[in-house]
């Protein structure tokens, strides 16, 4: 583990026990026991002191005990899988946790059910600036879909378009240079052009020249059991990883039907990519 990990670790852990009065207060008098533990093992050892010593030590392994597990109680059920698996990147979201939609707050995490949709899509359209992220996370998938005979399109902003760059461009805090986000773009563009190369007959690629207001996933969109997964573009707030994230399913899903018909009438518009 790095430094930088390790100070990810216990940052999460004290906002945990900042953000929970009654698991600060435990965790204050474990450590306090802890402490005081320690100190009367240390005295019984130079006083000859058997009996002290070992009370302590008892005292103190309790103690600490209690410290550790108030302390992976107090952050998030992901956040302590996070731990586990010593990754504190944004990542789906877990399956237990509530609804933070419904709640009324913003999540930056897909739902679990992402890679099992992705997974057993027949249906599949990936839409964004660049989505370089998605062809990383889930080049697998993809290669294991196409080998299959399963049909994948994407959609990406046209990188000839000055105007859509610009504008991209200007979403980041203090800005980005223009032909950063142009390189961006031409460079994951290339990536899904070389697929397309090895699979011209299941691997569409369309490019449009319009600033896209989100990037995602649309599985299965011509059944009853469509699925979006959008993540939400923001301008010079809660950007990165830390995009909200939103999750629509269902033909009863008002919400659903308008991505749905939002991104196939940008898949219409498009034009096919070329080198």
């Amino acid at each position: 583990m790095t430094s930088a990990d390790a100070g990810n670790e216990l940052s999460t852990v004290a906002k945990g026990l900042a953000a929970k009065p009654a698991y600060l207060l435990i965790f204050g008098v474990s450590f306090l026991f802890a402490t005081g533990s320690g100190a009367g093992f240390t005295a019984g050892l130079t006083n000859s002191a058997p009996v002290i010593s070992v009370t302590s030590a008892v005292v103190f392994v309790i103690a600490l005990i209690s410290c550790l597990v108030t302390a992976y109680k107090s952050i998030t059920l992901g956040e302590q899988r996070a731990l586990v698996t010593g990754d504190l990147r944004p990542a789906v979201q877990a399956t237990d946790e509530t609804d933070p939609v419904t709640a009324g707050k913003i999540t930056a995490a897909f739902p679990a059910s992402l890679d099992e949709d992705f997974r057993n899509a027949t249906e599949t359209l990936l839409i964004g600036i660049h989505q370089s992220h998605i062809l990383i996370r889930y080049y697998d998938v993809i290669q294991e879909k196409l080998r299959k005979g399963e049909h994948i399109r994407v959609l990406l902003l046209d990188p000839k378009c000055d105007a859509a760059i610009h504008m991209t461009a200007m979403r980041f805090p203090g800005g980005a240079l223009d032909q950063q986000e142009q390189s961006r773009v031409e460079s994951a563009l290339a990536k899904y052009l070389a697929i397309q190369e090895r699979y011209p007959r299941l691997v569409e690629i369309r490019v449009i020249p319009f600033l896209l207001p989100y990037g995602g996933f649309l599985f299965d969109w011509s059944t009853g059991e469509a699925t979006a997964y959008v993540q939400r573009y923001t301008f010079r707030v809660q950007g990165g990883a830390l995009k909200p994230k939103f999750f629509h399913q269902g033909i009863g899903n008002q919400w659903l039907q308008l991505h749905r018909a939002e991104m196939l009438a940008m898949w219409d518009a498009a034009t096919p990519a070329t080198k």
